[in-house]
């Protein structure tokens, strides 16, 4: 819904990340998986069309040419 209108908190900031959680009121809550899924793909996909790669505290990357963690689809793909 956008009334009342949706928000972001920052919750933590730990060793290697910061924490948010988004806020949001809904009208169907029979449907919240279905929204959670959809919300977490929407944001997945808008980070890789900026060409920023998601990754955990626990995944390795080295930049020596190997390939980014981003589907191939998004890679060089940046909106300037």
């Amino acid at each position: 819904m956008k009334h009342p209108k949706p928000f972001v908190l920052k919750t933590e900031l730990h060793d290697y990340y910061p924490c948010y959680q988004i806020n949001a009121y809904i009208k169907e809550a029979d449907k919240l998986a279905t929204i959670y899924s959809n919300l977490h793909q929407n944001i997945q996909d808008m980070f890789n069309e900026a060409g920023v790669e998601i990754l955990s505290p626990h995944y390795f990357a080295q930049r020596d040419g190997n390939p980014v963690a981003m589907p191939p689809e998004y890679v060089n793909t940046k909106k300037e």
